[in-house]
This record gives C-alpha cells, sequence and structure tokens, in this order.
C-alpha cells in the first residue's frame, strides 16, 4: 500500500482502529523522518510513560529517564539528552506541572528553541510558559488507547519536521544558554515532597498512587521501611454472608475517609527487630513453646515475630515512637481507594500469601511473596501472621459499622469491662485457609492472649511539621 501524501496515510489509518501501534508507525514511516524525542514526565506515570515510549521506539529513539534518586550527576545527563534532542513530548498532569525537574525541563528546551509538543494526561493547569507562547496541548481522551495518540504524536512531529526545513524556527541559539544548575532546581526533602504528594491524592485508582516507601535514619530500628498512605475514600466491611465471612463481624460495607496520611510499616515486625529491644531490656522475649523456638532460630530472624500479647507489641510500637495502627488504617492500607478484598487484587492469588496450603508448617520471612503487596507497597496483609491493631473490640459498646471518635481507639476507661481489654486481630495467619484472607475479615482477641499465629506492625503518624501547609 502506498500513499499520495502523509496525510492520506493517516486519513486511511484513522478509520482502521484495530491496527497495532506497529503497523501504525509502519504505515506512515514512508513519509515521517525518524527522530530523538525525549519525553519530560512525572514519576506517578511512569508505567503509562513507558507503554507510550515502547510504543514510539520501532520508529523513533526515545529517550527516558529511567533513574529514581535525583543526583547532579543524573541532573546532567538529562540535559544532556535534552540538547541532543530533536523534540520533547511533555505530559501534563497536576504532578508533572508541580514538578520542579520537569519545570525546569520545559524552561531549559524553550531557551533551546526546541520544539514541544505538550500531551495531557490527566486535567491540570495549563503551564504560562506554554500558553503565552500560543504553543496547544492535545488532551488525551483515552489514555489505554496509545495508537490513537501515536497519529497525534506523528501528525505534530510531521509539521516539526517542515517547519524545521522551512524555517530556523528551531535553530540552536548562538551563543547557547547556560543549562540550570542542580542545585537551584533540587526540591524540598524527598519525604517532605512525598508527604505533600499525598496530602493532595485525588486517585480513583490504586494504580494512580505511586508507592513511597522509605527508612528514617533517627529511628530505633534506622532500616524499618515504611510505606506512605495517602488521603482517601475506601469501602470498609462486607456484604458477604457468613458462608464467605468466617468470623460474621464485617457487615455491613461502608463507606470511610481517611483525611490525613500515615505511615504503615512495609512489613510484620521480625524475630531480629523484637531481639533488639530485648537486649535493651525494653521488652520480654517471645513466650509460647513454638514461637520461642523460632524466635532462637537464626533462619526465622526475618520472620514475623510471634506470641506476643497485645500489651508488649504496643510497647514495643511506642519504643519506636510509633502505635498499632486501627482497624480502618489498617483496611484501606491493605485495599486501597478501590477496596480491593485481596491486597493485590479481587483474585485469589495462592503464590501471593503465606497461608495453610503453602506453609511449609511456620510462618515465612517478611521479604517473600513480594507480589503481594498492596497498594502502597506493604507486604503481608494478607497470611503469614495475623496482626494485633489498637482498636478495642466489645460489639455492645462499639458495633461495627466503623465509627472513629465512638472510644474504640481510646483509652479505657470502664475498666469493670472485662471485654473493654479485647482487641481486633487483622490478616488471616500462616494457618489458616483461603477465606480468611479477605482484607475485610474481622477476628478479636484478650490482650493477654498468646499465639504463634499472631504478630503485628507498626503505624506511625505524619510528623505535626509536616502538615499540608509546610509540605508543599
Amino acid at each position: 500500500m502506498s500513499f499520495e501524501t502523509p496525510n492520506d496515510a493517516l486519513l486511511i489509518a484513522d478509520r482502521s482502529d484495530q491496527w497495532h501501534n506497529d503497523r501504525i508507525i509502519g504505515l506512515v514511516s514512508q513519509w515521517f523522518t525518524s527522530m530523538k524525542l525525549f519525553i519530560s514526565y512525572s514519576s506517578d506515570d511512569q508505567e503509562w510513560v513507558h507503554a507510550l515510549a515502547h510504543a514510539l521506539n520501532p520508529h523513533h529513539t526515545v529517550w527516558l529517564d529511567r533513574r529514581v534518586v535525583p543526583s547532579s550527576d543524573w541532573w546532567e545527563a538529562i540535559l544532556a539528552e535534552l540538547k541532543a534532542s530533536e523534540c520533547l513530548l511533555y505530559i501534563l498532569t497536576p504532578r508533572s506541572v508541580e514538578s520542579v525537574y520537569c519545570r525546569a525541563e520545559i524552561e531549559y528546551a524553550l531557551t533551546l528553541r526546541k520544539p514541544i509538543i505538550p500531551l495531557m494526561l490527566i486535567p491540570c493547569e495549563y503551564p504560562d510558559t506554554l500558553k503565552t507562547r500560543r504553543i496547544q496541548y492535545h488532551p488525551i481522551a483515552d489514555p489505554d488507547a496509545i495508537s490513537n495518540l501515536l497519529w497525534v504524536i506523528e501528525r505534530a512531529l510531521h509539521q516539526v519536521t517542515v517547519d524545521r526545513y522551512t524555517t530556523n524556527k528551531y535553530q540552536l541559539p548562538d551563543p547557547l544558554p547556560s543549562p540550570p544548575h542542580f542545585s537551584t532546581i533540587s526540591p524540598l526533602d524527598p519525604i517532605k515532597e512525598a508527604i505533600a504528594r499525598a496530602w493532595d491524592f485525588k486517585g480513583m485508582k490504586n494504580r494512580d498512587w505511586t508507592p513511597f516507601i522509605t527508612t528514617f535514619p533517627d529511628f530505633p530500628i534506622p532500616d524499618m521501611p515504611f510505606c506512605l498512605v495517602p488521603v482517601g475514600s475506601f469501602m470498609m466491611g462486607s456484604d458477604d454472608g457468613e458462608n464467605k465471612d468466617p468470623s460474621n463481624l464485617s457487615k455491613p460495607l461502608h463507606q470511610q475517609k481517611i483525611t490525613k496520611p500515615f505511615w504503615i510499616a512495609k512489613y510484620p515486625v521480625t524475630n531480629a527487630q523484637w531481639r533488639l529491644g530485648v537486649e535493651l531490656n525494653a521488652l520480654p522475649r517471645p513466650k509460647s513453646n513454638v514461637s520461642d523456638r523460632w524466635y532462637d532460630n537464626p533462619q526465622m530472624a526475618n520472620a514475623p515475630v510471634t506470641g506476643i500479647v497485645w500489651n508488649d507489641a504496643n510497647k514495643f510500637a511506642q519504643w519506636l515512637g510509633c502505635r498499632l495502627p486501627t482497624e480502618r488504617e489498617w483496611e484501606y492500607a491493605a485495599r486501597g481507594v478501590e477496596s480491593l478484598i485481596y491486597p493485590w487484587g479481587n483474585t485469589f492469588d495462592h503464590d501471593l500469601a503465606v497461608y495453610r496450603g503453602n506453609n511449609g508448617g511456620a510462618p515465612h520471612i517478611v521479604t517473600s511473596r513480594a507480589q503481594g503487596a498492596s497498594w502502597v507497597g506493604a507486604c503481608h496483609l494478607s497470611g503469614n501472621v495475623l496482626e494485633w491493631c489498637n482498636t478495642r473490640y466489645f460489639e455492645k459498646a462499639f458495633p461495627y459499622p466503623y465509627v472513629e471518635n465512638d472510644g474504640r481507639e481510646t483509652a479505657i476507661t470502664h475498666q469493670s469491662w472485662q471485654r473493654l481489654y479485647d482487641r481486633i486481630t487483622r490478616g488471616g495467619s500462616w494457618k489458616d485457609s483461603e477465606q480468611f484472607l479477605p482484607t475485610w475479615v474481622r477476628w478479636w482477641s484478650g490482650v493477654n492472649a498468646r499465639s504463634k499465629e499472631t504478630g503485628f506492625r507498626c503505624f506511625r503518624p505524619i510528623d505535626d511539621s509536616s502538615n499540608r501547609d509546610q509540605s508543599t
């Protein structure tokens, strides 16, 4: 098949939505010159951008910044590639518009007289630097239809090629402008920047949030990773009957809103971490025959500590400057804004959890089953060990659905009510069957109960000095 003009090829292909990306590129390759492209984007959108780059690569050379940690060498490499590029694609989203790096890339591209093709992936405020230059953007109506977007890009690149050969519009200035130095555009502390992003999160899909996981050097256990959990709403509990809810404690399904970001430990506390507290005389050894053996077994050092009563788990968390998560916080970290049944999705996968079907007779090390992590990056929220929560269980005083300020999370005042000492456990354990592993299943236990199936993880509040105003 041949065409009289590039536009003829585009017109015919526009009528064939089923054609694959490589066929589309092939049709226009006889007319459009291969170009070296630079894509400026926010790391939040890297999965989609990588898919776009893959679709463009058969015909164009596309450069992406795939590194995670900003540095001066990293920035110099970016500027060199931008200078060598023939055109810049700017993926517009609220985060990319806010990004100091994206802004610096665009401003440097403009001073170099590079052609810029703005593509609006998520509706946002259009930057004045482009608006005042009357550079038009293209709204992406369907992010999943990348093949349709290819035609938009190819048309724009065709016009760039025409302008390059008929005008001096894109000639490099002489003398060349000085590139922006890394130290002048380096953003806030990455933790503060992530917290600002967590405050502003408005995504409707779990994938809209890019996990941010970090450690805190001044922490008593400096290598304990924590996952940042953004604000958002989700459906808590379940309306499934007794045949699907083994505890029959999780009804009804009801909406909850998380109005402040928080940190949750990536993993349950391990035997090795608990030992640090024991060696400092801050905590007792685990007490149960099996848990005690696991605690002393070097091969189980990175498995969850078990045989811990609620008070000692709470004491450990307080020693770290943390606390135990409420069941609402725990469930949100597990389910996300899509209110998933399991941390990884809505279908059970025996390869993603440690449970009765694959346990080998004991809990597994916490770094196993990494693909079963939740939307924020937290592991083993289904299976391995049940986890103590801060939430008190007493159905008469604190019925379900969950109410944040009804007293179930506060200090005990009515000590004559013995059941006020009971606490919620979540997550299912290595001994449980599949039906116990959904994120909404609730159990309770007395605070003095010890079990080889029960451990815990820590909750860390956002530092008061990192409130919304100070984080942005």
